[in-house]
C-alpha cells in the first residue's frame, strides 16, 4: 500500500503505510521485508540519491532477493523517469535486466 501511494505522489498516505509496514517487519524480525522498506525509504522519503538507493539494494543480491531486486530496480527507474533524471533511470533499468539475468542463470523462481 505504501508503494502505491508513493507512486501516486500521495506521500502522507504512503508514509503512514510505510510506518505500519516498518513496525510489522520489526515485530516479526523480517530482515527481507526490512530491506525492501529501506529501498522505499531512500527512494521516496529521503534523498533519492542514486548511490544510496543502490546501496540499499545490495542485500537483495542473492537467490532469495533477485526477484525483489528486479521489481525495485524497475520502480527506481520509473521514479527517476517521472522526476526527469534519465541517466539514473537508465542505470536502474540496467540493474533490472542484470537481476533478470541472474534469475535466469539460477534456478530462482518468481514468487506468486
Amino acid at each position: 500500500m505504501a508503494l502505491i501511494h508513493f507512486r501516486n505522489n500521495e506521500n502522507i498516505e504512503g508514509r503512514k503505510f510505510y510506518e505500519k509496514a516498518l513496525e510489522s517487519a520489526r515485530v516479526f524480525e523480517d530482515e527481507l521485508f526490512l530491506c525492501l522498506l529501506d529501498v522505499l525509504e531512500v527512494l521516496y522519503i529521503k534523498s533519492a540519491n542514486k548511490s544510496e538507493v543502490l546501496e540499499t539494494m545490495k542485500p537483495l543480491r542473492d537467490s532469495r532477493g533477485y526477484p525483489y531486486l528486479e521489481e525495485l530496480a524497475l520502480e527506481a527507474a520509473l521514479f527517476y523517469t517521472r522526476n526527469e533524471r534519465p541517466n539514473d533511470s537508465i542505470f536502474f533499468y540496467d540493474q533490472m535486466v542484470q537481476a533478470q539475468k541472474q534469475i535466469k542463470r539460477g534456478d530462482f523462481l518468481y514468487e506468486i
